[in-house]
C-alpha cells in the first residue's frame, strides 16, 4: 500500500521529540560513564585503585589511576599534559599552586604517609637495611634518619623510592627498609618494627586536588570521595592517615 508524503511527514513530527528524549537519554548516560586520569604518587597507587573500584561502584565513573614520579608530574602539568586529578606531596603541590595548575575552591584532602622501619622478623635489622637515596628526589636524608635508630654498624643500601627498599626487604635482598606505611600493603610479609617519631622523620602529607584540565564534568567528586567516611577508611587500610 503506497504511503503518502503527509503520513511521512506525521510519522516524523512524532518520532522527533522520541529521538530528543533519546539522544538526551544518551548524553546523560554519557557524562555519569565518563573516565578521568589522574596522576598519583606511586606509593599511593594500590590505595587510589581501590578507592577508585569502590567509586566505579557507586557510581559507574572510571578513574585511571596513573603512577607518576615526583620529578615528572611538574613538567607533566607545567606543558599540560593531560591529567584531570592529582594526589602528590605537599611539596609538589605547592610547585604547581604557584604556576596555576589547580582549580581554585575544590577539596583538598589531606593524608599522612608515616615512615617506619619494616622487616621479616627482628633478626633483619641485624642485616642491611635498604633505604631511599636522594638521588631518588627525596626531601629528607634517610641517612641521617637511620643513624638516630641506634642500630649500630648495620649496613645500608640505596634505592630510587621506599616502594623499592620495601621490596627489597620482602624479597631477603634487604634484612630490612625504611620505608612508608602505605609501601607495606604490597608486601604483607613485612612487618612494623618502630614507627618514627614526627622528630626522627616526619611524615609525607599528600594532598588529592582537581587539576584545570578536566574537559569533562564533576571530576572533584572522586575527591570528595576520599575524604568521606568510606573513602577514608580505604585509605586508613593501606597506612594513609587523613588529616583533618
Amino acid at each position: 500500500m503506497p504511503i503518502s508524503r503527509r503520513s511521512l511527514f506525521h510519522a516524523a513530527a512524532i518520532s522527533l521529540p522520541a529521538m530528543a528524549v533519546s539522544v538526551a537519554a544518551h548524553a546523560e548516560e554519557a557524562v555519569d560513564n565518563t573516565d578521568y586520569p589522574m596522576a598519583a604518587d606511586p606509593s599511593l597507587v594500590l590505595a587510589l585503585r581501590e578507592a577508585s573500584s569502590a567509586y566505579k561502584a557507586q557510581t559507574n565513573i572510571v578513574i585511571h589511576i596513573l603512577p607518576t614520579a615526583p620529578a615528572l608530574l611538574v613538567p607533566q602539568m607545567t606543558h599540560e599534559i593531560q591529567n584531570d586529578i592529582v594526589m602528590a606531596r605537599t611539596d609538589i603541590v605547592a610547585e604547581l599552586d604557584h604556576a596555576c595548575c589547580f582549580v581554585e575552591g575544590t577539596p583538598r584532602p589531606r593524608f599522612a604517609n608515616r615512615y617506619v622501619l619494616a622487616a621479616r622478623d627482628e633478626a633483619g635489622l641485624k642485616g642491611t637495611i635498604a633505604y631511599t637515596d636522594l638521588s631518588g628526589g627525596r626531601p629528607r636524608d634517610e641517612i641521617a634518619i637511620l643513624a638516630s635508630l641506634g642500630l649500630g654498624e648495620a649496613k645500608h643500601i640505596g634505592c630510587l623510592d621506599s616502594l623499592d627498599a620495601a621490596a627489597m626487604a620482602a624479597s631477603g635482598a634487604a634484612g630490612a627498609a625504611l620505608c612508608r606505611t602505605s609501601d607495606l600493603a604490597a608486601h604483607p610479609e613485612l612487618k612494623i618494627t618502630r614507627v618514627l617519631t614526627d622528630a626522627m622523620a616526619a611524615p609525607d602529607i599528600f594532598i588529592a586536588t582537581v587539576t584545570r584540565s578536566p574537559r569533562r564534568p564533576r571530576p572533584e567528586g572522586f575527591v570528595a570521595f576520599l575524604a568521606s567516611a568510606s573513602g577514608t577508611a580505604i585509605m586508613a587500610r593501606h597506612g594513609l592517615e587523613k588529616l583533618a
